[in-house]
């Protein structure tokens, strides 16, 4: 239906930091529109906010208009996620696209501990096309030097998460999961990421 069709674009671009907490979505309801562009009508643009709104994502205001509230915050990782950074406690979760000419090819999904997001709260906002990412931030105020661990695993099984980020069925096979691990001289990890590419793009 149009109006899920509109509800998945905007969540993409909110989970994924195209539009951040305080963008201003829209001034009306009359001013939803579709993929192209083309003004929708306002029973369907209400229900796609209700979503939304529903989801925690945005927030109207008579005479202000809608505006995205979501920001990224701590919360429990999975259970593989904590074996992999050693430690139970909440952390930042981060989600973003990764994307070729245009188009999304994969789902990042990352968790960074928390002492770390402590140190950068910018991890909050920034995006991989920020040269170093918040891993350089990192080690200009610390002092400590990070490194990135990866591995691959083809043939992967997509999760609900990533799933959810790229639009299509969780379960699915065919996928090649990178996982990178960025950690300290001293071994601890900071942050946990994991990319889902689509099947058939060449990591």
């Amino acid at each position: 239906m149009k109006y899920k069709q509109i509800a998945d674009r905007y969540r993409t671009q909110i989970l994924t930091g195209q539009l951040k907490a305080g963008d201003r979505l829209f001034r009306t309801i009359r001013d939803v529109t579709d993929a192209d562009g083309t003004p929708v009508s306002q029973a369907t643009a209400s229900a796609a906010m209700d979503i939304l709104t529903a989801e925690g994502l945005i927030e109207s205001r008579r005479g202000v208009g809608t505006h995205v509230v979501y920001r990224a915050a701590l919360s429990a990782p999975p259970q593989h996620v904590t074996e992999v950074l050693g430690d139970t406690n909440p952390a930042l979760r981060r989600t973003r696209c990764i994307t070729r000419d245009g188009e999304t090819v994969a789902a990042s999904i990352s968790w960074v501990r928390a002492e770390a997001a402590e140190i950068v709260p910018e991890v909050n906002s920034l995006t991989d096309r920020m040269p170093g990412g918040w891993q350089a931030i990192y080690t200009t105020r610390t002092g400590t030097p990070l490194t990135c661990r990866l591995h691959s695993k083809e043939d992967a099984t997509i999760d609900q998460e990533a799933a959810q980020v790229l639009n299509v069925e969780a379960g699915e096979r065919g996928y090649t999961e990178v996982v990178c691990t960025w950690t300290t001289d001293d071994g601890t990890v900071l942050e946990v990421r994991v990319d889902t590419y689509k099947p058939g793009v060449t990591v």
